[in-house]
């Protein structure tokens, strides 16, 4: 069974519940019950999942089945299914949304041009630069290597 993964799933966090007067919520006629924890500065507001009874600090909406805990769910976060060269790709492209950084492949497709922008220091964007050009070879060695396997050629 392929997981989900939680960047496209609707989350509802303790934090994010501004009145703790009852000891249960309703959410779209999905009660959720909730209890707190002590701590060693004060007490943490959880939610008892539904699914499994066990305390979470955050629950899943998936195609409004309802709210659960990760595991009821079957959601998992995008870097723990990443294999090989998808998480540099998937990191190469974090990288550059974050930093808003414009880029191109080359004309054989062999490698991406990066370019500053134009706000960004030089110390910083030589950093980041040395990054995105690290992500680049481990992608480009990884599709050598599936290559040569493929080809039944050893490097």
């Amino acid at each position: 069974m392929r997981m989900r993964i939680i960047d496209n799933v609707c989350c509802v966090d303790t934090s994010e519940i501004l009145f703790w007067d009852d000891k249960t919520i309703d959410f779209d006629g999905c009660v959720i019950d909730v209890v707190t924890q002590k701590t060693g500065f004060g007490q943490r507001h959880l939610f008892v999942c539904p699914g499994c009874q066990k305390r979470v600090m955050k629950l899943y909406s998936w195609k409004y089945s309802g709210l659960y805990c990760r595991e009821c769910s079957n959601l998992t976060y995008h870097s723990s299914q990443s294999r090989g060269n998808k998480d540099y790709y998937f990191r190469l492209e974090k990288l550059t949304k974050k930093y808003n950084i414009k880029y191109y492949f080359d004309t054989l497709g062999r490698a991406k041009v990066f370019y500053k922008p134009r706000y960004m220091q030089f110390s910083k964007w030589e950093r980041i630069h040395k990054k995105l050009e690290n992500y680049v070879n481990k992608i480009q060695d990884y599709n050598l290597k599936r290559m040569f396997k493929i080809l039944g050629v050893k490097p």
